[in-house]
């Protein structure tokens, strides 16, 4: 895959209460896409997936518990970047989707998947002329695993059931999919 990685890795995730964290949005943020925002969504390519949006909770993880997730990077990487650490819950009680977007203010991410059902994220190259997306590669990450991904690729996630999808994401602005591969090499 050229987008996307699973990563020869395994992040051991702490216990996180969400409830002691402050919940935090994306410039355009997953949780408040409304009717509208999911039609112009859909606009961006006719041939789109159309379904509701998922509910998403994003924390930022600080102190003792980011120095912890950090630690299990490799030196070499953490060298050349220091990661932001989220925290990722999608929720979902009948089928949904993450619309197709490009990631704002990174150019890279590690996802580690604490929990996931049969979820499919694509990626997608878009026509701008025919306003079309074609699908170019997916896949569907298990818990536990860990992926390395290109977030300013078009991408999307199809959530075909309910869903209570966790993860933690090292997001990267300076280093790309190939530099965080290398990496782990």
């Amino acid at each position: 895959m050229t987008n996307a990685t699973r990563l020869p890795a395994v992040v051991q995730i702490p216990t996180i209460d969400v409830s002691k964290l402050s919940n935090f949005e994306w410039r355009n943020a997953y949780e408040k896409v409304s009717a509208a925002r999911l039609a112009r969504s859909a606009a961006l390519a006719i041939n789109a997936p159309i379904l509701p949006p998922v509910r998403a909770s994003h924390y930022i993880l600080e102190g003792a518990i980011t120095d912890e997730l950090i630690g299990q990077l490799p030196t070499t990487l953490v060298e050349r970047e220091c990661p932001v650490v989220i925290y990722t819950v999608f929720e979902a009680d009948a089928p949904s989707q993450l619309i197709i977007h490009k990631d704002w203010g990174r150019l890279s991410v590690i996802n580690a998947y604490e929990t996931a059902g049969k979820d499919v994220t694509t990626f997608y190259s878009h026509d701008k002329e025919l306003n079309t997306v074609s699908p170019l590669e997916s896949f569907c990450a298990a818990a536990g695993e860990v992926w390395a991904m290109n977030s300013k690729m078009y991408h999307g996630v199809v959530f075909e059931q309910p869903v209570k999808r966790s993860m933690v994401n090292f997001a990267f602005r300076r280093v790309s999919l190939s530099g965080i591969t290398e990496s782990f090499s």
